[in-house]
């Protein structure tokens, strides 16, 4: 292994307060989590939620809508009747495969500041648009400057598909608006308990996307490879001291700055060997 085994193993929770979604807890370790940690993590979750909305000037917007309270729930991981009459009034059957987006607009370099929430209201707009067309199915949620869906896709295949028209859409975007579109995809997924997963990979495929190849990029979870152990690791604050790190971060810097690919062809070439 060229990658320490302590992030091996993955747990998530969703802050939820009442039917806003707020975000997640991510842990992460080398031992399985049980079933206890993970009802622990929820508990802990749900008390950071509430005083994250108790904060004064948190700057969060609360969101009374159904597409909301069904993101809220599937966060969850919890299937039951509300979830799937919720996601049938808004044309989702969650039967079907799906993947998770998490999608943010952020302004480029050549945009004046008056020009922006136009400009960033009317790309979320087209962004919704663009799913609600060509994935008929599909849930989107929009926010100021973000969007989280529920995409419908035919099969693996479909994931990529998507990813290729949602950086034709945000190339258009940077080309003519100069603000960039971000975007991270999970991966496809078919049962409800499967989707605050599906929240985590897709959180982690816009935030290593843009932590690698900069804003303006979407990024299937599926494509990340030894990034996403990379990921992890940096959140841990023994990571500085590793000397296999050491070994390995200058890989990942040349990527960032060159737009290369050296780190995949080093994980390629040590699993055949």
């Amino acid at each position: 292994r060229i990658l320490p085994e302590r992030f091996e193993e993955a747990a998530s929770a969703p802050l939820v307060a009442a039917s806003d979604h707020l975000g997640f807890i991510n842990c992460y370790r080398s031992r399985r989590y049980s079933e206890d940690d993970r009802k622990i993590l929820s508990v802990i979750a749900a008390q950071v939620a509430l005083a994250l909305e108790a904060a004064p000037g948190n700057g969060m917007t609360k969101v009374d809508n159904p597409a909301g309270e069904l993101f809220g729930l599937l966060a969850q991981g919890r299937p039951s009747p509300a979830v799937t009459s919720i996601a049938a009034a808004l044309g989702a059957d969650l039967s079907k495969p799906h993947l998770l987006l998490d999608a943010r607009v952020v302004p480029g370099k050549r945009v004046r500041r008056a020009d922006l929430p136009d400009r960033i209201g009317g790309a979320i707009s087209t962004l919704v648009q663009t799913v609600y067309t060509y994935n008929p199915g599909s849930v989107v949620h929009a926010l100021a400057g973000r969007a989280v869906g529920l995409v419908r896709v035919s099969s693996e295949g479909g994931a990529l598909t998507l990813q290729r028209r949602l950086q034709r859409l945000g190339d258009g975007f940077s080309q003519r608006l100069s603000i960039l579109l971000s975007a991270g995809l999970s991966s496809v997924h078919q049962e409800p308990s499967a989707y605050p997963e599906a929240y985590r990979e897709a959180a982690e495929a816009l935030q290593i996307g843009t932590n690698v190849w900069g804003e303006g990029h979407v990024v299937r979870f599926d494509e990340l490879g030894p990034y996403v152990y990379l990921f992890r690791i940096a959140a841990d604050p023994r990571a500085g001291r590793d000397p296999l790190m050491e070994r390995i971060l200058p890989l990942v810097d040349y990527d960032r700055r060159r737009g290369s690919r050296l780190l995949d062809t080093l994980d390629a070439y040590l699993e055949c060997r």
